[in-house]
């Protein structure tokens, strides 16, 4: 410091001059060293204010040259409401798609339908912790436009009704059709008794001759009976065709039902019994319903039949004394696969008064035997 500089060249003089000085002790230059004087203390002041602005400077340079280094700062987030937000990615994407489709077929804009202020460019809100990325728009092809085919009339098919094939009211179970019988053989049937209660069994020979006829009375309450018979035949040949028929009639004798099977008969040998065919109704009667009124002198007849088409079905009109007022023949359109086929007829009448008839309707046998092989019957009241 000055003082002290200044004591040390005060100490000197005394020591090279021959004038005596009061020395300086030890204690006093102590003190003068520990309490400058104010000159030095302004000193010390200037110093500080010239080094003051210095060290600013290098701080502020030092500053710029550290934010020179870090990344460019992003622009200033602004926030955007929730139904803002699909809008602003449809335009991003129209945006991207005008730059990535081909100049030849351009992709719509709807930008001038929006406002301007849809169309500044935002960023996600502060708060969002994650960046919306913005989907990356790929060429795709235009939609195909659909080609309409011409319309073509087509038939809407028409539900038939499902019939309910009844049992028939006469079910042989043994012998089967085309059986081989030797005498004697079981007849074994399920029968559906006729009005009296009585029901007929026969055995026809390939001629026309009666073999074997029985007459079984049942009782009338029994809707149903098991029938079982033993049966003789004697003939002269070897072997024979024959049919072996049950029937029922009601109280005028008039025919209820009829069922029968084809079979071979041999005087000698093995039989060779074949199993039963279906048992269901043969013919069933679809119009008129039984016990219907009739008028106008016009009946007509449809159904369904399992036949096979050779022979047409025959409808009688028979009244109690057995005169018959009305028949017609109905062909069978047969079913190939051997189910059954439709049949319709419209059978004229004459009666001069309301009068009940039975509606017979029989199938003729297309064998050499002839004759009826199956037959089926209802009740009706004709009137004029």
């Amino acid at each position: 410091m000055a003082f002290r500089s200044g004591a040390r060249r005060a100490t000197g003089q005394s020591a090279g001059s021959t004038c005596p000085l009061n020395p300086l002790t030890e204690e006093s230059i102590v003190r003068l060293e520990l309490y400058p004087s104010p000159a030095e203390d302004r000193l010390e002041q200037v110093r500080m204010r010239a080094f003051f602005p210095s060290f600013a400077f290098l701080l502020a340079c030092l500053v710029l040259l550290l934010s020179g280094c870090t990344l460019p700062n992003r622009a200033a987030v602004t926030p955007l409401r929730t139904e803002e937000l699909p809008t602003l990615v449809a335009l991003t994407v129209a945006a991207r798609g005008q730059t990535q489709t081909p100049p030849a077929s351009p992709s719509p804009s709807r930008t001038s339908e929006l406002p301007d202020s849809m169309l500044t460019d935002q960023s996600p809100p502060a708060f969002a912790t994650q960046e919306l990325r913005t989907p990356t728009l790929r060429p795709t092809k235009p939609p195909a436009t659909p080609t309409l085919a011409p319309a073509t009339a087509t038939r809407t098919p028409t539900q038939t009704p499902t019939v309910l094939i009844p049992d028939a009211a006469i079910q042989i179970r043994s012998p089967g059709a085309l059986s081989r019988l030797v005498s004697p053989f079981d007849v074994r049937a399920y029968v559906k008794p006729g009005s009296d209660g009585r029901v007929r069994l026969e055995l026809i020979g390939e001629d026309g001759r009666l073999l074997v006829r029985k007459v079984l009375a049942y009782s009338t309450a029994l809707s149903r009976v098991n029938l079982n018979e033993k049966i003789e035949f004697e003939i002269n040949a070897v072997a024979e065709a024959a049919r072996l028929q049950i029937s029922t009639f009601d109280q005028f004798g008039r025919p209820l039902a009829l069922n029968s099977v084809d079979v071979v008969l041999l005087s000698m040998g093995e039989a060779d019994i074949n199993p039963p065919g279906p048992t269901e109704e043969k013919i069933i009667v679809l119009e008129p319903l039984p016990n219907k009124l009739i008028q106008g002198g016009v009946l007509s007849v449809s159904g369904l039949a399992r036949s096979d088409g050779q022979q047409p079905l025959l409808v009688e009109l028979l009244r109690a004394d057995g005169k018959v007022v009305g028949y017609r023949l109905a062909a069978v359109h047969a079913d190939p696969a051997g189910g059954y086929g439709d049949f319709i007829v419209e059978v004229p009448y004459q009666v001069e008064e309301p009068t009940w008839v039975r509606m017979v309707i029989k199938e003729n046998s297309s064998s050499r035997l002839g004759g009826a092989s199956y037959l089926t019957s209802l009740e009706l009241l004709l009137s004029p």
